[in-house]
């Protein structure tokens, strides 16, 4: 095979071209320059014809940069997508961790609810226990009634005492019309209404004790009543004589408001103390009858309350200092003096009081 010299654009000491070769027997015939000359053709032609197809493939620096600024931007590219597939990952993980602490929060506020729920339905339980409490238990409705009782007789008392205030004003002024301070009379005639209520203060008071114990006014009280009515009309009368004398009947009658109250209130405190205590009295002593009965069908506990009622007046046991002793020992000293159990020395004791309020009682 032919070879094409290195020419001068080659780098020195490159290897030759090869040039194609020669078939001898499309040069035979022809003489020996022309056959040269037509290899010397051929072989300049496949040259070339390297040569174009590397200049085809050959770049140009402007080419070589905007291939390599392609192949950059191709990685910025990559890399914002990296990068939106990591904030698209994180933004998942927030959203779902968000999600889970607003289903936490959800759910401590569904369980304070239920618990609030629950401890309004406790207490309206307990409120409903005790007032079925209330309206079944015997002492509870003895509270209630002495409770009513106790409230029934401040109020009656406290509007008294308000109306007799207003009566003393209207009797001051009538007796020193001036209004002079200066008078003796004008201090003092605030008394004279105080005097009537004062009497009037203490009956009631009476009153309400007599009923408590459960005496009967109508048998014992008709003196109180016709005491009491006196009073009233005492005080009606130091209210409006003044006035009537003088002609004014308007002034008269308004000075009668305050004495006719005080009576409506006087008739007012009698019924409802007397029919409280009554209704109290016998429904204490219902319940000491009834304690009486289960007291007789435990035949060894009344035979223990009557041996401690019997050391208490030998002086073997003493009666209690405490506030609510009831006058009979206390559970310690009865369970060692009688040799029972403490539990049971706490029945002994109620059964003595049981016992000694049925003798007071007798």
């Amino acid at each position: 095979m032919a070879t094409w010299p290195n020419t001068s654009s080659e780098a020195p000491g490159a290897s030759p071209i090869e040039l194609p070769r020669i078939d001898r027997g499309e040069t035979a015939g022809l003489a020996p320059e022309w056959a040269q000359q037509v290899a010397e053709s051929r072989a300049r032609v496949h040259y070339q014809g390297q040569l174009v197809g590397l200049r085809k493939q050959e770049l140009t620096d402007d080419e070589f940069d905007a291939i390599a600024d392609l192949e950059k931007e191709k990685r910025e590219q990559t890399r914002q997508q990296e990068l939106r597939h990591f904030e698209a990952e994180l933004a998942d993980a927030d959203a779902e961790f968000e999600a889970g602490r607003t289903l936490k929060k959800s759910a401590r506020r569904f369980e304070a609810a239920r618990a609030k729920s629950t401890a309004v339905m406790q207490e309206w339980r307990q409120r409903a226990a005790h007032a079925a409490e209330r309206l079944t238990s015997h002492d509870m409705r003895l509270a209630q009634l002495t409770r009513q009782l106790t409230w029934t007789r401040r109020v009656l008392i406290t509007l008294m005492a308000v109306g007799m205030a207003w009566s003393a004003v209207n009797v001051q002024h009538n007796l020193v019309p001036s209004g002079n301070s200066a008078e003796a009379l004008f201090w003092v005639s605030y008394g004279v209404e105080a005097l009537v209520s004062g009497c009037l203060i203490v009956l009631l008071m009476t009153s309400a004790t007599l009923e408590r114990w459960g005496y009967d006014r109508a048998r014992h009280g008709r003196s109180g009543y016709a005491l009491e009515a006196v009073l009233v009309f005492v005080s009606l009368g130091l209210n409006i004589g003044t006035p009537l004398s003088h002609g004014d009947v308007p002034l008269a009658l308004e000075y009668s408001v305050a004495p006719l109250m005080v009576g409506a209130l006087v008739g007012t405190y009698n019924y409802a103390t007397g029919a409280l205590s009554r209704v109290l009295a016998e429904q204490a002593h219902a319940d000491i009858r009834q304690r009486y009965a289960g007291l007789l069908a435990d035949g060894e506990l009344l035979a223990l309350a009557g041996r401690g009622l019997a050391a208490m007046n030998d002086g073997v046991l003493r009666p209690s200092t405490a506030e609510d002793g009831g006058g009979v020992p206390s559970a310690s000293a009865l369970a060692s003096g009688l040799g029972v159990s403490k539990p049971r020395a706490c029945q002994v004791r109620d059964a003595m009081k049981l016992l000694r309020v049925i003798g007071d009682q007798r």
